[in-house]
């Protein structure tokens, strides 16, 4: 089987994420059973699957922080928190047939008053878990039924990451250091997850080496103003358009809080919507006829069907 979670070289960071697996620490990530596998990284070899491998879950698109980089500035959809009955039946659907669940998309899930409910909930229907948070509001020792939990940073030191994202880095990098060193031999996989701008692969090498001796794993990336016009960012962006068939459209389902579900984890204002959970069964929308259109395109490359393809930076 191939390993999706590989080292690459840092002068290709203009074009895929760097990733660094970290071998000293022993909390595996239990997403790579899925990450790692054939159909996961080949998906296009494979026919559609009955249900999606992976469903994203967005608890709320309200957040804490105001970071300069993020299309919530310029989201037109209404600002919420998903009802827990509508979770409850998101539940209920993924049961013995989706077991991962990603607690993500455009908003801090910390933020929502019932999310450690939501963990355990899908924890006791075999759901493996993962968080993606900005690190601020998180209980670490409340973390029992989170399988895998991405801290998420702008930027490689304190200066960049103020700029970015107007708050203290030394606020998250000590309930990073907490976490880690927590005494439940339970606590989830950590990863500490940035992206950068035009800075040199050298002061990346740097982070990552200085970070992989406290986290599991450390993930660079490319931050994009892309959509947001500011000039003085755009010039120092690093990243190519897509240019290969994203694997989201035949693998993965995102659920809004309000329950409109779209195909890309990176929609942010509904530009793909096929649909909505309170409404229609997953089992329904993914293989309806709107995202079957979006498949064609997409296999085809024709990435100007919709504005969010077109512009597309994400590379997996």
């Amino acid at each position: 089987m191939r390993q999706l979670q590989r080292k690459i070289s840092i002068g290709s960071l203009s074009r895929q994420p760097l990733q660094v697996s970290n071998t000293k620490n022993k909390h595996a990530n239990t997403f790579d059973e899925l990450f790692d596998s054939e159909q996961w990284e080949h998906p296009y070899d494979f026919n559609i699957p009955k249900y999606p491998l992976l469903v994203d879950i967005e608890p709320t698109n309200h957040c804490n922080f105001t970071c300069k980089f993020c299309n919530r500035e310029i989201m037109k959809r209404p600002k919420g928190y998903m009802d827990f009955r509508l979770y409850e039946r998101i539940i209920k659907q993924l049961f013995g047939k989706v077991f991962y669940l990603k607690f993500s998309r455009w908003g801090e899930p910390f933020l929502h008053p019932q999310i450690y409910d939501m963990f355990r909930l899908a924890k006791k229907h075999i759901i493996k878990v993962h968080v993606t948070t900005n690190g601020s509001l998180v209980d670490i020792d409340r973390l029992q039924d989170v399988d895998t939990i991405y801290f998420s940073m702008q930027g490689l030191n304190k200066n960049d990451y103020k700029d970015l994202r107007g708050n203290s880095f030394i606020d998250l990098k000590r309930k990073i250091r907490e976490l880690s060193k927590h005494p439940n031999k339970k606590r989830p996989h950590v990863c500490l997850s940035t992206s950068v701008l035009d800075e040199k692969p050298i002061e990346v090498k740097a982070f990552v080496d200085y970070w992989s001796q406290i986290v599991d794993k450390v993930q660079v990336g490319r931050t994009t103003f892309t959509w947001l016009g500011k000039n003085d960012y755009i010039k120092k962006q690093t990243f190519k358009l897509r240019s290969e068939p994203c694997r989201d459209i035949r693998l993965r389902l995102s659920i809004d809080w309000n329950g409109d579900v779209t195909p890309c984890c990176t929609d942010f204002d509904g530009f793909m919507t096929i649909g909505n959970i309170g409404k229609n069964t997953i089992e329904q929308l993914w293989r309806n006829d709107k995202i079957e259109y979006m498949r064609k395109q997409i296999k085809e490359r024709n990435f100007g069907f919709n504005k969010l393809c077109a512009r597309c930076n994400q590379q997996w």
